[in-house]
């Protein structure tokens, strides 16, 4: 489903930038041009995390899948917002009807922000279990034995 929603959003980012570069009153400034790139990278964006999310499914909650699904949402969010700015700028839903819109930006930012910190936090954990032996975690202790050998330490 999120795919589905990826490709629909990337196609209608394509017609309007068919449409904004069709249209002879629009000034062509620099920052025009990084807006018009934004968009199509956020749709890469939504369907890298997409597939990524679907690669960690299987850890179920796991330290590696948290991360991912935060990303996802963060991605799916401002993906959300975005089409719903490029649905006023165009004039295709009057601004009085999408104010809600503007309430999906806080919390797709700290979930953007919350990707970094559970990557960390599994990498904390994962040094803790390889200091602490990982009693009773073997998932953790798998993990640990792993980051021990790509460090060139030994595992106790």
């Amino acid at each position: 489903m999120a795919l589905l929603g990826a490709a629909c959003f990337f196609t209608y980012t394509l017609h309007s930038f068919g449409f904004w570069l069709g249209v002879p009153g629009v000034r062509r400034t620099a920052l025009w041009w990084i807006g018009w790139l934004t968009d199509p990278l956020l749709g890469w964006l939504l369907v890298l995390s997409v597939l990524l999310e679907r690669a960690a499914a299987p850890l179920r909650g796991g330290l590696l899948a948290r991360p991912w699904r935060a990303y996802l949402w963060a991605a799916g969010l401002t993906c959300a917002g975005s089409f719903c700015v490029g649905l006023e700028n165009t004039g295709l839903v009057p601004s009085r009807l999408l104010w809600p819109s503007w309430f999906v930006w806080h919390p797709a930012g700290a979930l953007a922000a919350l990707g970094p910190l559970l990557q960390l936090d599994a990498v904390r954990r994962l040094i803790a279990a390889s200091q602490d032996g990982a009693a009773g975690e073997p998932q953790l202790h798998a993990g640990a034995q792993l980051l021990a050998h790509r460090a060139g330490g030994a595992h106790r």
